[in-house]
């Protein structure tokens, strides 16, 4: 049905239009034929057609009566022929039946062809197949897999299956990266750049060398290699972890970072390195040895160092330093520099320099001219220096002896402990005397004898059975002595015992201290327990050295609970009790029951509700514990300054005057009486002393 025209005439009101009946017939069939085609499947113009054959499905393009040339998808088209562009292809995924060719880049997620993939610039994508070729500058993908030649200047993939010929557009090699199989008739290029190339034509596996009768051999897959020279068989091998000799290992450096091993002896004219170096014999190096593990049945001998993880000899002996973890022989181990080691064991250890390590431990003598450090230290000898022991146990049979310093954890000897400089330790034990010009520090100091020291000695506990004495300060957790605690300094500790006399010139501080005798102090005495003085019952035990009314028991804001005693007496006259007061009022003010709070301020004479006087320094406080904001002291008896008016004289009684005064009555009334004057008054206003509480 074709378009109807409605006749509007030539000009309005000609009479030459349709009537209107006519032009809305025409408009409503216009309208249906419209309303008819919102229901097309697809436009066609000859053999060429635009089709959505199912509802909501592809849209699929024919031309030419070639069918399904481009089938478009939610996830991408599909393309039975040639793709080119002159800029770059980009998809989720390529897919096509023939060619893919772009002057710039061509990018997707997968790109799956029949033909070929052409690209000026990268070709780049997850899986990347064609049976044709791929060319690009660079080609990139999670695997490439091609029927034809791969062409591109880089070329990087985790997988490769090609068919073709791996080539270089810039007639150099290309960069090959990948970390599977590469398959194909041949590379071109100078093979600098190739990875992960099985070959599988001209070279051959190869598994000796051999010129004559030498014979450089692999004879197992990934085995060691093994030499014969001169028709001689396995005179070496070398393997994953070093050197294996039958005879002799002799040269100027033995180097290697595995084993050295010889049936003989290892001689070297300069160094000698390894992993673990093992032999039956001798090794001896002018210069270093040097190993993990050196393990000899003979002597290890060097006139430089000999350091290793483990030195195993008869004899170590070193004109330089010998350092290992573990140096074990069963007898010298000597150098003329340190020696140092986590275990040292030998028959006798002696080093002109240190003597360092972990455990130390020999039946004879341990020696040297500097310093010896170790975490054990045991000895059925003498241990004797010139400079500093250390260590984490010291044990002896005989004399720690020292020109320097002793230091460490525990120290146990049956002699003497004698240093010119410091005794450090975690416990020191001796049977006899322990002495230091310096300081003497450890956890526990036990003694039978003298515990001395120029300098301090600090412990954490002390225990002799003599005298402990310092030139500087005795601090300790618990000290602990048969004899005198003496300092010209302080005394600290947990617990303080002795059978004599605590004396130091500055401050004693323990938990308990306990004594036979004095405790004499130049400072303070501090004890978080109880200080317990055993003198006889005539005997003063606590002695007031600054003189009469002056020092504390105590304070006013930390007081003592209960005092229990024989006797008291009172520097102050008067008895008081804490009011709770509407304001801050000053000693000598004459105080009444009322007001807002407890007590105010008296205001009228002869007052019946007189409380009393605020005292200035009461002898005896009651209800001290009142908290208040305003705290009145009001004296109840005894003597105390009061603000008086008028004439007064002795004896007279005092009532209320007003504005907190008293004055002198000759006929009060009942309840009205503070007290009696003690002094005489002629002024018109002043203080006088009375006696509160007397009618």
């Amino acid at each position: 049905m074709t378009q109807l025209i409605i006749n509007v005439g030539s000009s309005a009101n000609d009479g030459q239009g349709d009537p209107i009946r006519t032009a809305f017939i025409k408009t409503n069939d216009n309208f249906n034929q419209l309303f008819a085609t919102g229901g097309i499947t697809g436009i066609a113009n000859g053999s060429s057609n635009v089709n959505i054959p199912v509802a909501n499905g592809n849209v699929v393009i024919s031309s030419g009566n070639v069918a399904n040339v481009l089938n478009i998808t939610q996830t991408g088209a599909i393309v039975t022929g040639l793709v080119t562009v002159t800029g770059t292809v980009t998809g989720s995924n390529i897919r096509t039946a023939g060619t893919v060719s772009s002057t710039g880049n061509v990018i997707g997620g997968n790109i799956t062809t029949a033909g070929a993939v052409s690209a000026v610039g990268a070709v780049q994508g997850g899986n990347i197949t064609t049976t044709g070729s791929v060319t690009g500058s660079s080609i990139i993908g999670a695997t490439v897999s091609a029927t034809g030649n791969v062409v591109a200047n880089n070329l990087n993939a985790v997988g490769m299956s090609l068919s073709g010929n791996v080539l270089s557009q810039l007639n150099s090699t290309a960069n090959i990266t990948t970390s599977a199989y590469v398959a194909a008739s041949f590379f071109s290029g100078n093979g600098s750049g190739l990875t992960g190339i099985v070959a599988s034509g001209n070279v051959g596996a190869a598994t000796q060398l051999t010129n004559g009768s030498t014979v450089l051999n692999i004879p197992a897959a990934g085995g060691n290699i093994i030499g014969n020279i001169g028709g001689v068989t396995d005179l070496f091998e070398f393997s994953q972890t070093g050197l294996r000799a039958v005879g002799n290992v002799t040269g100027g450096n033995i180097l290697t970072g595995g084993l050295i091993s010889a049936t003989s002896t290892i001689t070297s004219s300069a160094n000698i390195t390894g992993g673990n170096v093992v032999t039956g014999g001798l090794i001896s190096a002018t210069a270093n040895i040097t190993g993990g593990n050196v393990v000899t049945g003979g002597l290890i001998s060097s006139t430089g160092t000999v350091t290793g993880s483990s030195l195993l000899g008869t004899v170590v002996s070193a004109s330089g330093n010998v350092t290992g973890s573990n140096v074990v022989t069963g007898g010298l181990i000597s150098a003329t520099g340190t020696v140092t080691g986590s275990s040292l064991l030998g028959t006798v250890v002696s080093a002109s320099g240190n003597i360092t390590g972990g455990n130390l431990r020999t039946g004879g003598l341990i020696s040297a001219t500097s310093t010896i450090t170790g975490g054990n230290l045991i000895t059925s000898g003498t241990a004797s220096i010139t400079g500093d022991i250390a260590g984490g146990n010291v044990l002896l049979g005989g004399t720690v002896s020292a020109v320097g310093n002793i230091q460490g954890s525990n120290f146990t000897t049956s002699g003497l402990i004698i240093a010119t400089g410091n005794i450090t330790g975690g416990n020191l034990r001796t049977a006899g005397l322990l002495s230091a010009t310096a300081n003497i520090t450890g956890g526990n100091v036990v003694t039978g004898g003298l515990m001395s020291a120029t300098g301090t000695v600090t412990v954490g506990n002390l225990a002799t059975g003599g005298t402990a004495s310092a030139t500087g300060n005795v601090t300790g957790g618990n000290v602990l002595t048969g004899g005198l605690i003496s300092a010209t300094s302080t005394i600290t500790g947990g617990n303080l015992a002795t059978g004599g006399t605590a004396s130091a010139t500055g401050n004693i501080t323990g938990g308990n201290v306990v004594t036979g005798g004095l405790i004499s102090a130049g400072g303070n005495v501090t004890t978080a327990g109880i200080i317990t003085v055993n003198s006889g019952a005539a005997a003063t035990a606590i002695v007031n050295g600054a003189g009469n009314a002056v020092g504390n028991i105590g304070s006013s804001g930390t007081y003592f609970n209960q005092v229990f005693a024989q006797a008291t007496t009172a520097l102050y006259a008067d008895l008081a009790e804490v009011y709770d007061g509407d304001a801050d009022y000053a000693a000598g003010t004459v105080v009444s029951f009322g007001g807002s709070k407890e007590v105010t301020q008296s205001q009228i004479v002869n007052d019946v509700r007189v409380a009393g006087v605020i005292s200035d320094k009461p002898s005896y406080l009651m209800n001290n514990g009142l908290t208040a904001e305003h705290r009145a002291v009001v004296a109840l008896t005894g003597r105390v300054p009061t603000l008086v008016v008028g004439t007064v004289a002795k004896g007279d009684m005092m009532v209320s005057a007003g504005n907190g005064h008293a004055q002198a009555c000759a006929t009060p009334a009942m309840g009205t009486v503070i007290g009696k004057a003690l002094q005489d008054f002629n002024g018109s206003s002043g203080i006088i002393e009375i006696v509160v509480g007397r009618m």
